[in-house]
């Protein structure tokens, strides 16, 4: 369907359909990727102080890397895990960190997606029961029972038609989303 728009137009409209669901995925794998990465740094650092330990000991040399100077450089950080790997591990280290923990995580996630037979169909049963009640009725229902009498009647009418039409979509996703998940088992 391509809606008699012009070539340039049908191009553009082409990429952003292609380009927002990448970014999306990245975007919400960040958080989790972040943690890995931190997770990492923190493996790789302590198995490098053991060697360290280990190496001194057999040398006789009583100065150690102690886990203090891993705390006070992760207390020098601004929280930030690649900082903190970058910090911990040198410039290079913490690169190849981020990129190998990204990788592996993106390749864990479309793993999983690629094993599950109904992944899509669980997924869009999730987000139509939870997505709009989250974003939509939640955060209206609240501000209509929190500020009822100090909102004005067009606020009480608008809060109130988001509630109500976001719920009546939410059921009817589900609904839907529940047919479509009993017809492929």
């Amino acid at each position: 369907m391509t809606f008699n728009f012009p070539s340039a137009v049908q191009t553009a409209l082409s990429i952003v359909v292609v380009v927002i669901p990448l970014l999306k995925f990245a975007l919400m794998l960040n958080p989790v990727c972040t943690a890995a990465e931190t997770g990492v740094t923190f493996v790789v650092m302590s198995m490098r102080n053991a060697i360290r330990r280990r190496a001194e000991q057999a040398s006789g040399s009583e100065e150690g890397v102690a886990a203090s100077e891993t705390n006070s450089l992760l207390g020098a950080s601004n929280h930030s895990s690649h900082n903190v790997s970058q910090a911990l591990l040198g410039p290079a280290a913490s690169s190849t960190v981020r990129v190998i923990s990204r990788l592996c995580v993106t390749l864990a996630v479309v793993g999983v997606a690629a094993a599950m037979p109904f992944f899509g169909l669980v997924t869009s049963l999730t987000g139509s029961m939870l997505s709009l009640l989250v974003c939509a009725v939640f955060p209206s229902s609240c501000y209509l029972k929190l500020l009822w009498h100090k909102a004005s009647w067009l606020e009480r009418v608008v809060n109130a038609v988001i509630v109500v039409v976001a719920s009546f979509l939410a059921v009817s996703g589900t609904l839907a989303a529940t047919r479509a998940l009993a017809h492929a088992a």
